[in-house]
């Protein structure tokens, strides 16, 4: 889980050529290729690699995430339909999924938030290098009290799920308990929606790059936990009058 995973002694080599450090080229070529079908190539300013999977605290299949800033004119729901279309692509000989973020572009970029290294693929180069992996402490350590706070708003966002869940599954409903199904789904489509825009504030505030502090700790929390495919659906629901028909397991 990225900021929760403790240090391996080297970067991934799947995603990283061991001895230059540099992108692996056939992953290059995937991202560039790829990109083009979002926004036109040559209206790319800037390509930048971010996330755990920059650092020492990857998983096998943490995401590869490539931040494209273009002018903002290019940052049209078009764009954004297509870039979720194409998030999710395997990279080339990894675990690692590819996801695709839109950010306008400014000429002065400043990394100094980032918790793990940035990579910037156009220029073949590191802006910001990976922390040095005997400098990264125990994040039950580090996290603690955010952690402590982050668990009880992840046990607040369970059971509002739970309660949705149990009153849409009754059998024979009345129309009083539809409109209960249809109370307690709105309530944890609010919770979701709003720990997402927390977090999005981190991606505002810190240049594409979320800061290591409760906001972040918590969506992640929720994200890896047994109702984070709830979590999932309903962050993304713009509809108010979207139908609560999904299963959980």
């Amino acid at each position: 889980m990225g900021i929760f995973s403790l240090p391996k002694k080297h970067l991934d080599y799947t995603v990283w050529e061991p001895h230059t450090m540099k992108l692996q080229p056939m992953i290059e070529n995937q991202i560039l290729s790829t990109m083009g079908k979002i926004v036109p190539q040559d209206q790319v300013k800037e390509i930048f690699i971010l996330g755990s999977v920059t650092g020492y605290q990857y998983d096998d299949d943490s995401d590869i995430d490539v931040n494209l800033r273009v002018p903002d004119a290019l940052i049209t729901p078009e764009a954004h339909v297509i870039r979720k279309k194409l998030n999710g692509q395997i990279a080339f000989n990894t675990k690692h999924t590819i996801n695709y973020f839109l950010q306008p572009y400014e000429k002065a970029s400043n990394w100094q938030d980032a918790y793990f290294g940035v990579y910037d693929v156009l220029n073949h180069a590191w802006v910001s290098s990976p922390k040095d992996n005997s400098t990264i402490r125990d994040p039950k350590q580090e996290f603690y009290f955010d952690l402590m706070f982050g668990n009880q708003m992840l046990e607040y966002f369970r059971s509002l799920v739970k309660k949705w869940q149990k009153q849409k599954n009754k059998k024979n409903p009345t129309s009083h308990d539809i409109e209960l199904t249809k109370q307690f789904f709105n309530d944890a489509k609010e919770y979701a929606q709003y720990i997402d825009s927390q977090r999005k504030l981190e991606y505002k505030w810190g240049w594409g790059i979320p800061r290591k502090n409760w906001r972040n700790v918590i969506y992640k929390l929720i994200e890896h936990s047994d109702v984070g495919e709830a979590f999932e659906y309903l962050k993304e629901i713009k509809d108010p009058n979207d139908p609560p028909n999904m299963e959980l397991q």
